[in-house]
């Protein structure tokens, strides 16, 4: 299970053995839920356990993802299929295109400009206009397929680098990359890395894990997830490189982004109620506007524990792996917030541990000798396996 292999690059992503190790007391057919399942490693993971799994991201390619990966049936002939969507969109003249999202939308539309070169821009806006008709069960792994040759590292469709760790940089104006072959190319490794089917689907959808008003209370038996953190990887920042090709618009992106658990915005009510949650950091080092960022992400952390608790069956655990961070320089201890805030909203401390971070799927700041006892806690991340009481 530690060899599983998601479909498309995700910049942060649980660990299989992570979530392995928590589905291991659980009785088959249990219901899992991951309120923020990013690429979806935790449902595929508790799909090949014998588990129904449900899922739940803010993040529209995270979704897809998510939904690609941990899905019933095969994939075979999905090579195939691209090639006939890329027949299909070389057959289009330009004026029969129209993608009402970039078209009727002039930032989306001067975002596209600015970041992808006129030649793929063509390319990848005939082939968007065929995926945008599509239906059945190719269609979301070739719309994943055409997300993975703009989520790259380096060269890709876009004409940006490192849009693979939602660090996108534009690193010219010219592009010769191939679209359709890229496209072709990614379907492929797509059909390949989905060989292991499982014998049933994930339940994964478009939500907020503070309201999950579809979730019936007291109905799952297990909660395992990776909440964001204060500092971390915006993912957003990268995948709407993807996303205005899949339908999306800048400024609802940006809605998304800005009401993110996580996101870089000051809480804007009292703060008092969530003083208690963050006592473990020293709060007096931090600017006035990183602390109002951290007071809302403590709010927020309340509200997700809030809503685990009514959705979790009684002495029901709920796995929470969290990275710590440090900005300017004072580490700021996210699992104690998320421990309190949890405790807060009626659960209790089962187990606390610590694993090394691999250096593979977090991207980090470089070790400093000042700061080498800081640069060991940035690699490490907490496991807190809390109980509802």
């Amino acid at each position: 299970m530690s060899n599983l292999v998601a479909p498309h690059p995700f910049p942060a992503r649980m660990a299989p053995e992570l979530a392995l190790r928590a589905l291991e007391h659980q009785r088959p057919g249990s219901n899992v839920l991951d309120p923020m399942c990013g690429s979806g490693t935790v449902l595929r993971t508790a799909l090949a356990a014998g588990h129904h799994a449900i899922g739940v991201d803010m993040d529209p390619l995270a979704v897809l993802m998510a939904s690609v990966w941990s899905r019933q049936g095969s994939v075979t002939g999905l090579t195939r299929a691209a090639e006939e969507v890329v027949e299909t969109a070389k057959m289009l003249a330009s004026d029969e295109v129209y993608l009402p999202w970039i078209d009727d939308n002039p930032e989306t539309k001067k975002f596209i400009e600015f970041w992808f070169a006129e030649p793929q821009r063509g390319e990848l806006r005939r082939i968007a206009y065929v995926l945008n008709q599509m239906d059945g069960c190719f269609a979301d792994p070739l719309r994943l397929a055409l997300s993975r040759i703009i989520i790259t590292k380096k060269r890709g469709a876009s004409l940006a680098h490192d849009v693979s760790h939602s660090r996108p940089h534009r690193v010219g104006i010219t592009n010769d990359f191939l679209v359709s072959e890229g496209f072709c190319k990614a379907a492929m490794q797509i059909e390949r890395r989905l060989k292991g089917e499982v014998d049933s689907s994930a339940h994964v959808r478009l939500g907020d894990a503070r309201s999950m008003s579809f979730i019936a209370p007291q109905s799952i038996d297990l909660v395992v997830t990776s909440p964001p953190y204060l500092n971390a990887i915006d993912y957003l920042r990268g995948h709407r490189m993807a996303l205005v090709w899949l339908g999306h618009r800048i400024d609802s992106l940006r809605q998304i982004r800005g009401s993110s658990v996580g996101a870089e915005k000051a809480l804007k009510e009292d703060p008092k109620g969530v003083y208690s949650l963050v006592q473990d950091t020293d709060v007096d080092s931090l600017s006035p506007r990183t602390l109002g960022i951290l007071h809302r992400y403590a709010r927020d952390m309340l509200e997700v524990a809030s809503e685990l608790h009514r959705v979790l069956r009684p002495e029901s655990p709920a796995v929470l792996v969290v990275g710590n961070s440090t900005v300017r320089g004072t580490f700021v201890d996210n699992a104690s917030v998320v421990r309190r805030a949890s405790e807060q909203m009626g659960f209790a401390t089962h187990d606390i541990s610590e694993r090394e971070l691999p250096t593979n799927r977090r991207y980090l700041p470089p070790p400093s000798a000042a700061g080498a006892a800081l640069d060991l806690r940035m690699r490490k991340e907490v496991v807190l396996t809390m109980r509802k009481i």
